[in-house]
């Protein structure tokens, strides 16, 4: 599988370096971080281009024609966002998950039955949050004071 990932910060790199002990995965990471491309390119067998994710010409050089994946990790939800809508756009990226923050870019209606949210209108077929998923184990092992471990079965029937 040919995968993308935009941003090697710590979410990317660890990704990344999950991704690529994986057998049959061909991971190319972009990242305007220079030395840090460099870092990761000496513990990983990836390839690693300098550039911003968000840019037609860059996604190009790192191969998103025949992408089967991207995944936009960068710090910023405005660059995944972008990411994900012209890798669908121009490059017909059939996976597309985004790193997204803040919760009024998942969360706000739009009140259009075309794009519900805004995940809808950039094309992202997965939305991840850290901060959110950290977020909900806190409170549910507030809630649950005595469990180590919170795990969901069965969408929480």
């Amino acid at each position: 599988m040919k995968i993308l990932i935009l941003g090697c910060g710590q979410v990317g790199s660890t990704i990344a370096s999950n991704l690529a002990r994986m057998t049959n995965n061909d991971v190319t990471i972009i990242d305007i971080n220079e030395s840090a491309l460099q870092q990761i390119n000496q513990r990983l067998d990836v390839q690693t281009i300098v550039g911003n994710g968000a840019w037609p010409s860059v996604l190009s050089a790192a191969g998103a024609q025949d992408a089967d994946m991207i995944l936009a990790l960068t710090q910023n939800d405005e660059t995944n966002m972008a990411a994900c809508r012209i890798a669908y756009a121009l490059f017909n990226t059939p996976n597309r998950i985004a790193r997204i923050r803040y919760s009024d870019f998942v969360e706000f209606e739009t009140g259009n039955n075309n794009y519900k949210t805004s995940l809808d209108l950039f094309n992202i077929t997965e939305a991840i949050s850290p901060e959110q998923l950290v977020t909900e184990q806190i409170v549910n092992l507030l809630l649950h004071s005595s469990a180590l471990q919170i795990l969901r079965f069965a969408h929480d029937k």
